[in-house]
């Protein structure tokens, strides 16, 4: 997502119906829910969609392929592997190669100094700008123009000196002051950013990402087949470059509503996934941003919960949703359709619906 109107990719997801209770009612699901929504995949009516798993409690309800994806498919969910990042970079925390998110990131990067752009405010960036898409710098991926964006970072060999050489963002007094949502931060989509967190997880572990990820997060839950895309320097792209097949991306999010646990073995820091799903900044007025988890509000009933989003352009979504025991993966290949997120919300909401969760 590039352009400025994929800031607006999030449909309200308020879903209102006259539930008596959503505690009282036990969600559930059919051959029939499996075969209408089938048919509605196939059809085109969600785009192209390759996968979609769906899954309650452990138990997989739904599972099935489309538009030649099979079951060992490998998904490139190009921006969803962000949160792949985020789970390393707690995972640091917890091993004790980092002290907490409020590090400064520019303290592991003495070698680039002084930056290009000098300023004061670099040297209080901390790990938790990175994370939470809410730095100083001139990095917007929404904005063809910025200095900062993601196309123009692929064109140079040295990632995290094209962060570090960005110039602060202006806010000039002639636009509309941006809502922050009372947080106190403000929402600005930089990959450069991501790639840097997990560049800082790669200096303190003496590890590559790719390793640290296959030994500390895959192994331990099953995934021995990662693949990931490189620079050309050899640097795994931490930003959108993992590819792994749905079984998989499932895992991941499996993790975060059972609380950090794989069966029986702890594998994320329940502290972390605290931390993770907690807004930090708003993104537009449905929609908040945890540690490289989108969070986007809907309604079930009375209550008002947060969809936990693994998010990539195409359309590509992996939901964690721990109130209700649900995880589910959709890959797509709507890369160049504008409608791609809108239909992946109407397909989150149409298995809402076949879930009794709406």
């Amino acid at each position: 997502m590039n352009t400025r109107t994929a800031k607006f990719f999030i449909v309200a997801l308020l879903f209102c119906v006259g539930l008596t209770s959503v505690s009282a009612r036990e969600p559930g699901w059919t051959a029939d829910d499996a075969a209408t929504l089938s048919t509605l995949v196939a059809n085109g009516q969600y785009g192209r969609v390759t996968s979609l798993w769906i899954e309650r409690h452990g138990e997989v309800l739904y599972e099935q392929y489309f538009n030649g994806g099979d079951a060992m498919t490998h998904h490139n969910m190009r921006s969803a592997g962000k949160t792949v990042t985020g789970m390393l970079v707690g995972m640091a925390i917890a091993d004790g190669y980092i002290d907490d998110v409020n590090v400064n990131a520019a303290d592991y990067f003495e070698e680039l100094k002084p930056f290009a752009n000098d300023d004061p405010r670099k040297q209080d960036i901390r790990l938790k700008d990175l994370l939470t898409m809410s730095g100083p710098l001139e990095c917007d991926d929404w904005n063809n123009f910025s200095r900062g964006n993601e196309e123009r970072m692929y064109l140079v060999e040295d990632w995290s000196k094209f962060f570090w050489d960005l110039p602060i963002k202006n806010r000039p007094s002639w636009e509309i002051p941006e809502d922050d949502g009372g947080f106190g931060r403000l929402f600005s989509y930089c990959t450069a950013g991501v790639q840097l967190a997990g560049e800082i997880v790669e200096r303190v572990t003496g590890r590559t990402a790719p390793e640290y990820a296959a030994q500390r997060l895959f192994a331990p839950i099953g995934i021995d087949n990662p693949r990931w895309n490189f620079a050309a320097t050899g640097k795994a792209h931490l930003g959108g470059g993992l590819e792994l097949m749905t079984a998989d991306w499932a895992r991941l999010a499996r993790l975060y509503v059972n609380a950090g646990k794989y069966v029986d073995t702890k594998v994320v820091p329940e502290s972390w996934i605290a931390a993770s799903l907690t807004d930090y900044v708003r993104v537009d007025e449905n929609t908040n941003y945890g540690l490289l988890w989108w969070r986007p509000r809907y309604r079930v009933d009375i209550e008002s919960f947060s969809a936990n989003m693994m998010n990539g352009s195409g359309g590509n979504r992996v939901y964690a949703l721990p109130e209700f025991g649900v995880v589910i993966v959709i890959s797509k290949n709507d890369f160049r359709d504008r409608e791609a997120h809108p239909k992946s919300d109407r397909l989150f909401a149409e298995i809402l619906t076949r879930l009794g969760l709406d």
